[in-house]
């Protein structure tokens, strides 16, 4: 920082006191928030650095700082996988380097409130501000999200664009999964991330570090960056230019020492190289559906609409050793109960079958909540049935088109046959819900498609009626369509855009409602908006920078979706600063056409695209065969990947012979032997600030207690007694759970042993049952807002508890956005009443106590949840 040394004491004491006052500010409001829980910043495995006491001893300057930012709104503060891993790597590659996260607001509402009290972007963990770190490495998950990276930077006082800011700025870098189209922003950050970073992103940090010890300007920083990664790109050495008509001629370098081609980078070898092992937990969210360990990467099935099979190729595995590994590190490290077995298309990795009965044998009963293909479920019986068994009732396959001709449009490799044997095998595994996704907006969807779907869905419910055992219900039939959008670096890219979707024809609508199946074919006005602007910035190029740079500065901002502002303003611009209009912009494009991101080379050829193109766009387009049943051409792999292919496509053979049918989902073989378990009910206590913290965080964290402990104990068989639903989590008081535990130990050496490797929980008391105990209800009490009419009250709580039913609002967070529910509750409240200017109710366990309070109070849910609930009793049976 410039400056001399009593400036710099000025702010960084500035920065200490805010940091302080954060802390108050967040005790005394945080009950204003959506999902407060997710600005804590200490969940497990999160790294906390004494910023100032480093100050104080005179060694910060010695510490390199890096922020990792996810620009997406969002409540979950381990959303990005890429945050999640670069969060462990970078710590354990140099661990004198202070690595802390960012985390966007979650929602226009806690936009303002951080913003209006002096506390947007401040880190998680230290609280402190962007423009205290070195290096800001932004991960973008969604498109769109480039307007919150410029947001973040105007309210972090940071300079947006990369010219105007100084030496002393951080370096901005940006990455992540949907950094398709970077010219948009090209003079917003210093550093684009082309690709997957494992392999090189600490040392980039670490050549950035060494630079800024020499003095070396940012420039020449950057400088050596490209030249020794050609998946980097520095804007400041290009230019986009175009010619006297406005059409774009390409991306030019403006010096001939940096690529003319910037390369995606993907990691070669899946078993050797940095693989998460401590995920940072998560406050917000249960953890079983957001911890992973990928075991694939890219995707053999390169539908011709999706860009990940594009831009993540060739298709890799990982061994079926090294994932093992790495799921008990997980188990180890985060108390889960089960893994997540992650990829693109998990049901095409050739070691499937082999994977999960390793990982039953050896860790936990596996996670079946796999990404999955239909054709490859046709294929795989065994885990189809596995997964039935294992309790899930519901499976979604992407179908993609509604006739064949569509379905061969995007390549999807997917006949009507294979739709209606897979349907068959469903039923007959007793599945309760079949949901079928569908793409609205296909090029050249017509009449006899929609009647084809039709056909489709009269054999789809004949063979739910004729093939479900007998004793059970046919399966629900479920239809959903999303809007196409059109990604580079895909077949699709060639098309025009469709700005809107049309809906389905009123009586083909009708027809598929008189046969039963459930429909989600309607669009929001939100989404439309969505729709459009994304679209936009898709296909845009740099000229739409200032644009953006001016809405975020205009306080516009992408919380869920673009809304109509956003629209209306784009609208505008465009109008009044002599843009091509939307015509132009989604209009249909040839092989000449120079796109906005032809500067960067994904491995696969433009020929081999244009020919996917010509083949989806003619009246009798073609299946392209996926890798795994014989190579495309796409020139993503070299030699020693086509033999990859060769091997994979063997062992899958191998694989689905490989029966699953004596796997228990219930329980590993390891514990399956008899013995007698004992039932621990443990009393413990949390901090006030953990009060929104969600009940299967502390169910993580007692598993994870157990482990790091040494106790042996039944991993399905642990349960806090906590409310679940969002704000009814807000009680403080009793506190309890139950753990089944598998050896012998005094009451005395299981809680010192708990107390010594638990992180937030403190365990008081034991004791022991011979059965798994069962909570029926709760008590609370709760104090009355100052003023309260206790005669009125009184007479509102005799109304309720004399009365045979009680309709409440119940408001709750989805997607985080605020929704409402109506619910007759009277049924499970069992006493309420009014004692010493206090509420107190005992109710069934999983009924929120605040709308109770809310509702016979009539405050607001901001208001209700001031006042603090002491949880007095837990019945159990």
């Amino acid at each position: 920082m410039n400056g001399n040394i009593k400036t710099d004491t000025i702010v960084w004491q500035q920065r200490f006191q805010k940091k302080k006052a954060f802390d108050l500010w967040y005790e005394e409001n945080s009950y204003l928030l959506h999902s407060p829980a997710s600005l804590l910043g200490d969940e497990m495995n999160s790294i906390h650095f004494d910023w100032e006491k480093a100050y104080q001893d005179g060694d910060l300057d010695d510490h390199f700082k890096v922020a990792l930012v996810d620009v997406s709104y969002s409540v979950v503060s381990t959303a990005s996988v890429a945050i999640r891993l670069f969060y462990q790597e970078l710590h354990e590659y140099d661990p004198r380097w202070i690595v802390e996260r960012f985390l966007c607001p979650a929602t226009q509402n806690n936009d303002r409130m951080l913003k209006e009290n002096g506390f947007a972007f401040l880190s998680l963990e230290g609280r402190m501000p962007l423009e205290a770190f070195d290096v800001i490495c932004c991960s973008q998950q969604m498109i769109g999200d480039e307007l919150n990276l410029i947001a973040m930077l105007l309210d972090s006082g940071i300079p947006v664009r990369s010219h105007e800011r100084s030496e002393e700025d951080p370096i901005i870098i940006r990455g992540g999964a949907s950094s398709f189209n970077p010219s948009v922003i090209m003079d917003v950050c210093d550093l684009f991330f082309m690709g997957e970073g494992e392999e090189i992103l600490a040392e980039l940090i670490s050549l950035i570090q060494a630079g800024r010890n020499e003095g070396l300007k940012k420039e020449d920083i950057l400088l050596k960056a490209v030249q020794k990664w050609d998946c980097l790109w520095a804007p400041c050495f290009y230019e986009q230019q175009f010619d006297e008509a406005g059409n774009l001629k390409g991306m030019a370098a403006l010096r001939d020492d940096v690529p003319g081609t910037i390369r995606y980078n993907y990691v070669r070898d899946l078993d050797n190289c940095f693989a998460l092992t401590k995920p940072v937990g998560n406050y917000c969210f249960p953890s079983s559906l957001t911890l992973g360990t990928d075991i694939t990467r890219g995707c053999e099935g390169h539908c011709g609409f999706c860009v990940s099979g594009f831009t993540y190729a060739p298709f890799r595995v990982r061994s079926v050793d090294r994932v093992v590994k790495l799921a008990k590190a997980h188990i180890l490290n985060t108390g889960t109960e089960r893994v997540r077995l992650s990829s693109f298309s998990a049901m095409s990795y050739p070691y499937l079958n082999e994977l999960e009965r390793r990982i039953h044998e050896e860790v936990c009963s596996p996670d079946m909540s796999l990404s999955l293909r239909l054709d490859s479920v046709h294929e795989n019986p065994e885990l189809c049935n596995l997964i039935r068994r294992q309790g899930k009732r519901r499976i979604v396959f992407g179908v993609e088109g509604i006739s064949q001709r569509l379905r061969q449009r995007t390549s999807k490799n997917c006949s009507e046959e294979q739709i209606l044997d897979t349907v068959r095998m469903l039923c007959q595994s007793g599945y309760e819900k079949v949901k079928l996704m569908f793409i609205s907006g296909l090029y050249g969807e017509n009449d006899d498609d929609r009647q084809e779907l039709i056909e489709l869905t009269e054999k789809i419910m004949k063979i739910c009626k004729e093939e479900t055992p007998e004793g059970i219900d046919p399966p629900l039939v479920h239809y959903s369509w999303t809007p196409l959008k059109l990604y580079p670096f895909t077949p699709f890219q060639w098309f025009a855009a469709r700005p809107t979707v049309d809906p389905l024809p009123e009586d083909v609508r009708n027809r598929l409602l008189e046969m039963g199946v459930i429909l989600t074919d309607d669009q929001q006005e939100g989404e439309i908006y969505d729709l459009i602007l994304t679209q936009l910035l898709l296909r845009g190029d740099s000229r739409f920078e200032d644009m953006l740079i001016e809405m975020a500065t205009t306080g516009i901002r992408r919380y869920s979706h673009f809304d109509s502002n956003a629209k209306e303003f784009v609208d505008n611009w465009i109008k009044e600063h002599d843009l091509p209009g939307y015509e132009v912009w989604f209009g249909a494009k040839d092989k000449d056409t120079v796109l906005p991101w032809d500067f960067i080379d994904t491995g696969v050829s433009r020929d081999h695209l244009w020919k996917r193109y010509l083949s989806a766009a003619s009246d009798e387009p073609k299946d392209f065969p996926r890798c795994l049943d014989k190579c495309q051409g796409c020139g993503a792999c070299d030699k020693e990947r086509h033999q990859n292919m060769e091997t994979y496509r063997k062992a899958l053979k191998l694989d689905r012979r490989i029966k699953l049918s004596n796997i228990n989902p219930d329980a590993p073989e390891a514990e399956a032997e008899d013995r007698t378990l004992k039932y621990a009910l443990l009393s413990y206590t949390v901090g006030e600030k953990y009060r929104s913290v969600i009940r299967s965080y502390w169910m993580d964290e007692l598993r994870r207690t157990f482990d790091l402990a040494g106790i042996r104990f039944d991993r399905g068989k642990v349960k806090i007694y906590k409310p679940y639903l969002e704000r009814a989590d807000w009680a403080d008081g009793l506190k309890m759970a139950v753990a089944a535990i598998r050896e012998e130990i005094s009451d005395e050496e299981l809680l010192g042993r708990l107390n010594a490797t638990s992180l937030h929980m403190t365990f008081t008391a034991v004791k022991w049952m011979d059965h798994f105990p069962v909570a029926k209800t709760a008590s609370y009490r709760i104090p009355c807002p100052e003023g309260t009419d206790e005669a009125a009250l009184a007479e509102r709580i005799r109304t309720v508890m004399e009365s045979d039913s009680w309709q409440i609002r119940i408001e709750y967070i989805r997607q985080c956005v605020q929704k409402l529910t109506t619910a007759d509750v009277r049924e499970q409240i069992h006493s309420l009443e009014l004692k010493d200017h206090a509420l107190l109710m005992t109710i069934n366990v999983a009924l929120p106590h605040y709308a109770i309070y809310q509702n016979l109070l009539d405050l607001p849910w901001e208001v209700a949840g001031r006042y603090h609930a002491v949880c007095t009793a837990i019945e159990l049976e």
